[in-house]
């Protein structure tokens, strides 16, 4: 039984060999996060949309997914005062956030024309959010007890 067929195609500057089926689906998967599933979507790309073809190499991964998961995570930021935040490193840059009204709530009509510009599913994962505090279980408490994965 043959599953699919074979093509040669290069991931990071090398060639391999991959399943066709596999390389449409990864190819289709990875437009759709970027937002640029449609020709229509293409049509304006600041990016060569052939880059999908080598999904591990450098340039794809920080100038389209990275530059896509940022700009899209500052939108999200700017329109809808997400938490959590890279922008909010303690809790009182947290508390002093919910003080003020999200842009959407404050200007729509901005608020629309921003999250016009948001492409794809992607945004990047806010590594920064509460940085400045210590949020470990306190010493004699329970949670001490559990590994600190499970808190990550």
């Amino acid at each position: 039984m043959q599953v699919g067929t074979l093509k040669e195609a290069v991931f990071a500057k090398k060639k391999v060999m991959i399943g066709e089926v596999a390389r449409r689906f990864r190819k289709t998967l990875m437009a759709e996060h970027l937002g640029v599933l449609t020709k229509e979507s293409r049509d304006n790309l600041d990016w060569d949309y052939t880059l999908l073809d080598d999904p591990v190499c450098d340039e794809f991964y920080h100038n389209v997914w990275c530059k896509t998961a940022d700009m899209n995570m500052d939108l999200f930021d700017k329109v809808f005062s997400c938490l959590p935040s890279n922008e909010l490193h303690s809790f009182a840059d947290v508390k002093l956030m919910r003080q003020h009204d999200p842009l959407f709530i404050r200007d729509s009509e901005q608020a629309k024309q921003l999250v016009k510009g948001i492409r794809g599913h992607l945004v990047r994962y806010p590594e920064d959010f509460l940085r400045d505090e210590d949020i470990s279980p306190p010493q004699g408490s329970k949670e001490i007890v559990v590994p600190a994965i499970v808190w990550t």
